[in-house]
């Protein structure tokens, strides 16, 4: 059970690493240009554009956070008499919470220009790793919760 669990959690950090530096959606438009863009250049972009709000509002939800819960992963993998306990439990919840609204918020750009007719967009591969990383770490976290319940 053990491995197992260190495995999930390695695969999620592969995935996680790979959802923000692969490109997210593709935007074609006018057939002639194409744009696509990760997250972490998506972030750079704003934070050059001076939208340091919203840079730093999708970087701590999007980056930050997540990082933090792996963290907290690796860490119930080596030292789980520590980070068993219910308080880091609930605080992993609480960040698996904030995880799937980053999907969400892909898929409705993706929907709201494919509906406008001003350009297509499609998914790329760092939305699905993105995505297989916050399915993993929430498993992850339920297999600990699920421990903790156990014993």
């Amino acid at each position: 059970m053990r491995f197992f669990f260190f495995l999930i959690v390695i695969v999620a950090t592969l995935s996680f690493y790979l959802g923000i530096t692969l490109p997210l959606m593709v935007f074609e438009k006018f057939f002639f240009f194409e744009s696509e863009s990760s997250l972490i250049q998506i972030i750079l972009q704003l934070w050059h554009d001076k939208s340091w709000p919203l840079a730093l509002v999708i970087g701590l939800f999007s980056v930050v956070l997540p990082a933090l819960k792996l963290v907290y992963l690796f860490l119930a993998a080596f030292l789980p008499i520590f980070f068993t306990k219910l308080t880091w439990l609930s605080f992993l919840s609480t960040l698996s919470k904030w995880s799937m609204m980053d999907v969400l918020v892909v898929a409705l750009i993706i929907v709201a220009t494919k509906t406008s007719g001003l350009a297509k967009a499609s998914a790329q591969a760092g939305l699905w790793f993105f995505l297989s990383a916050v399915i993993l770490m929430a498993f992850a976290t339920y297999l600990l919760q699920k421990k903790q319940k156990i014993t």
